[in-house]
C-alpha cells in the first residue's frame, strides 16, 4: 500500500506521543485537502469537468478529516510535526478509494477509483502557497 519503511511504535509510547506532540497541518494543506475532496463530487462547482462523467458518487465530509488525521500520523512517522502536500496526495487514494463510486461507463470502461483518484491528483489546479506567518518573540 504505502512504500515506506514505518517505525514500530508500541502502545505505550504511542499514547505518550498522542498526549504531547502537535501536527500542524497549515492553511494551504487544509485547502488541498477540501480541493481534493470537492472536486471528486460530481454535483460541485468545484468538480473538475471529467468528474461527472466518470464519479456518480463523490466523497462526503469526513472524508477530509480521515485525509487530515491520515496525513498528521505519516508526518510524524517520517519525523516531521507538520503535513506536506505529499503526505496528502500519498494517502488521498487509501483514504477516498471507498468513497467514490464510479459511473456504469467508467467501470465499463475499466476506471476504477484509484484511476479517477490518481488523474484528479494529476490535473488539479495547486493554488499558490503563501508562507506561514512567523511570529517573533
Amino acid at each position: 500500500l504505502l512504500k515506506e519503511k514505518w517505525p514500530k511504535i508500541d502502545r505505550r509510547r504511542r499514547i505518550k506521543i498522542h498526549g504531547r506532540v502537535k501536527i500542524v497541518v497549515f492553511n494551504a494543506g487544509k485547502q488541498f485537502v477540501l480541493d481534493v475532496v470537492r472536486a471528486l463530487r460530481p454535483k460541485e462547482s468545484d468538480a473538475l469537468k471529467w468528474v461527472p462523467q466518470l464519479v456518480q458518487w463523490g466523497p462526503g465530509p469526513r472524508a477530509c478529516q480521515q485525509i487530515v488525521m491520515a496525513s498528521k500520523a505519516r508526518a510524524l512517522l517520517l519525523g516531521r510535526l507538520h503535513v506536506t502536500t505529499e503526505d496528502i496526495e500519498a494517502l488521498a487514494a487509501p483514504v477516498l478509494r471507498h468513497r467514490i463510486v464510479p459511473t456504469f461507463s467508467a467501470q465499463a470502461e475499466g476506471i476504477d477509483a484509484d484511476a479517477i483518484i490518481a488523474r484528479l491528483l494529476k490535473e488539479l489546479p495547486r493554488r499558490k502557497a503563501s508562507s506561514p506567518k512567523t511570529v517573533s518573540a
